[in-house]
């Protein structure tokens, strides 16, 4: 469901990682790589894992059909593999989706879209960086009279302003950058998370998958939701870093204070004088959004014995809202600091 606020707080270029559109096609690539996988290992028939791998290049869902199983299954894959099996025919229809489930397919489609996530919030990250970097540039030696607890302090240079939003955002931009190594990793567990079906080939086809799709590979994680909490922590604390900076932002432009200057802010129906400071506020409501969101997620943790069905849906609900949001409050920073000037305190 669209909505008003969405051109405020939304990235649309991560909105769309999280379409129904992409979330399939990147449950058939990852059922494409576990077909590589398994020829190259000779779990399946070359014959059948070639014929597969170009099934799976071309192939268009049903969508509809995929939404109606899904309120019966809970999950799109069951579904899936049945309209991919028909395609094939047999015999190939014998070797798609064999020894997986559901979860396997759903979760490393999850960390694929992710890595895509991460490496445009790298991108508009750097942006925002370069912006902060060029303020100082053209205000670091003007003063600026600094506020502790709400309270006149000392005067200080903007450029000591600056540097405290620069620190945060640079530890952001360490996270992502390590995160790249680290958070996305392919999850193969099979029935009940130890991939017994794979039997002796199972570290080879987990590796060859991984290698296909460009994600980390290891022991699987279908009960230790760890790294969906690493994911969004690194959400959360990109918004709460620039929620501090909106915040800021929003008491220096401040008519009494005056400290800075919006070239584009936000008017009043009623009071035609008012120059409001729209994104900077939205940089607030986005962080504490995050926040609360955060200790939903975190409630995911506790996944009952081998497979939650609420923990993992829970993820889908939260999850995604995190990464959309995240990209949307850099967009927001991008936006205001390139309408943002520093006015001149005398002491």
């Amino acid at each position: 469901m669209e909505k008003l606020i969405d051109c405020l707080v939304e990235d649309p270029e991560i909105s769309k990682l999280f379409s129904i559109d992409a979330e399939l096609q990147s449950m058939i690539d990852v059922e494409a790589a576990l077909a590589f996988a398994q020829k190259e290992t000779g779990f399946i028939p070359e014959a059948h894992g070639t014929y597969l791998e170009k099934l799976y290049a071309g192939f268009k869902p049903d969508v509809a059909a995929i939404k109606q199983a899904m309120q019966r299954d809970g999950v799109p894959v069951p579904e899936l593999v049945k309209q991919l099996r028909q395609k094939a025919g047999a015999p190939f229809d014998t070797s798609i989706h064999k020894g997986s489930t559901s979860q396997d397919i759903v979760d490393t489609a999850l960390m694929l879209r992710l890595k895509r996530v991460f490496k445009r919030l790298e991108q508009s990250l750097s942006i925002v960086l370069q912006q902060v970097e060029d303020l100082a540039k053209r205000y670091g030696k003007q003063t600026y009279i600094a506020h502790t607890r709400m309270q006149i302090a000392r005067p200080m240079t903007v450029s000591d302003k600056l540097s405290t939003w620069m620190n945060a955002l640079l530890a952001n931009q360490s996270r992502l950058s390590h995160a790249q190594s680290t958070f996305f990793t392919v999850q193969t567990g099979g029935a009940i998370g130890n991939n017994f079906d794979f039997g002796t080939k199972s570290r080879d086809i987990v590796r060859l998958m991984a290698e296909r799709l460009d994600l980390d590979y290891g022991n699987s994680w279908q009960t230790d939701r760890s790294r969906i909490i690493d994911i969004a922590e690194t959400f959360c604390l990109i918004a709460g870093t620039l929620g501090k900076i909106g915040q800021d932002i929003v008491l220096m432009a401040q008519n009494e204070v005056h400290a800075i200057a919006l070239a584009k802010s936000g008017t009043s129906s009623a009071m035609p004088h008012k120059n409001n400071p729209v994104k900077a506020e939205i940089l607030v409501s986005i962080a504490r959004l995050q926040a609360g969101l955060l200790g939903t997620i975190a409630q995911s943790l506790i996944h009952e014995n081998e497979r939650s069905g609420a923990a993992w849906s829970l993820e889908w609900l939260v999850l995604p809202q995190m990464a959309v949001t995240s990209g949307g409050a850099l967009l927001e920073t991008g936006k205001l600091l390139e309408t943002m000037s520093f006015q001149e305190v005398r002491t």
